[in-house]
């Protein structure tokens, strides 16, 4: 076969395959198809097994999907923490965190108690011996909020660093501070 013989048959044939509409393979096989027709085909298969109702068994049937997704929550937690909702859990740092802040108003509450107790003790008495007293404890009860808020503080920054948004961090305590929320003038130096 001549080069201009064999040039002609291959244009011969590249013109049929680009005319024909579903042009063979080397193999004899079809080509692949366009997208449009696996789409309608898909399209078709499932409108016949929603006929043949083959899913009219699947769990939550009739109830809306829920797609909201957490805007607080990193894209690479979301499913880990919606496992632990499905299953009434909540991460480690939330408990954490509810467990200092719990600590931090408790630490409050008797604060606040015993500042009331020892200005009430203090007004109330004109006995020198006794006012001289109450200073000791008060210096002794101080130190104790001390060490207690120092405890504290260690275990809130703990939490900082495991919470995943700045926003929720937990501010430490500072004992004039405190004892100013309390209704004791501090001076500051």
């Amino acid at each position: 076969m001549t080069d201009k013989k064999r040039v002609l048959t291959a244009k011969e044939k590249a013109t049929a395959y680009r005319e024909s509409a579903e042009p063979a393979t080397s193999e004899g096989k079809q080509a692949p198809r366009e997208l449009d027709h696996w789409t309608d085909l898909v399209g078709q298969r499932i409108e016949e097994a929603m006929r043949q109702g083959y899913f009219d068994n699947l769990p939550g049937q009739g109830k809306p999907l829920n797609l909201a997704k957490n805007p607080f929550v990193p894209e690479d937690m979301q499913m880990a923490n919606k496992i632990l909702e499905n299953n009434e859990l909540i991460p480690g740092w939330i408990g954490e965190r509810k467990s200092v802040l719990a600590q931090i108003d408790a630490l409050r509450a008797k604060l606040a108690e015993t500042t009331a107790h020892y200005v009430y003790a203090f007004r109330t008495t004109d006995d020198v011996a006794y006012q001289a007293e109450l200073r000791a404890d008060w210096r002794v009860q101080v130190d104790a909020w001390r060490e207690e808020i120092r405890t504290l503080n260690r275990r809130i920054e703990a939490v900082n660093m495991q919470q995943p948004a700045a926003h929720l961090e937990i501010f430490k305590l500072i004992l004039d501070d405190e004892l100013a929320r309390a209704g004791i003038p501090v001076q500051r130096q």
